[in-house]
């Protein structure tokens, strides 16, 4: 039970610390996440990536902070929940 209360308590602190430094790119993220699922859904994963790819480096950078390594399943999952230790 310690054990696993010890994982919830790293696995927390991790989010804080990870939270902290995605504070200047959450509003990028939520709109990059946005477009992916309403308007990237229909074309197939190699054209998404590119077309996300072309709004990132052409648009979204010149005026808003992004995220190096941008995942939009990041943005809507929660990564605890998907593994047990």
């Amino acid at each position: 039970m310690l054990k696993l209360i010890d994982n919830d308590i790293h696995h927390w602190e991790k989010q804080i610390e990870e939270g902290e430094l995605n504070k200047k790119t959450s509003i990028t993220d939520a709109l990059l996440a946005a477009i992916y699922f309403c308007y990237l859904s229909q074309f197939n994963i190699d054209q998404r990536q590119q077309l996300l790819n072309n709004w990132q480096r052409n648009i979204l950078e010149k005026i808003l902070p992004i995220r190096s390594n941008f995942n939009p399943l990041d943005v809507i999952s929660n990564q605890k929940g998907f593994f047990f230790d």
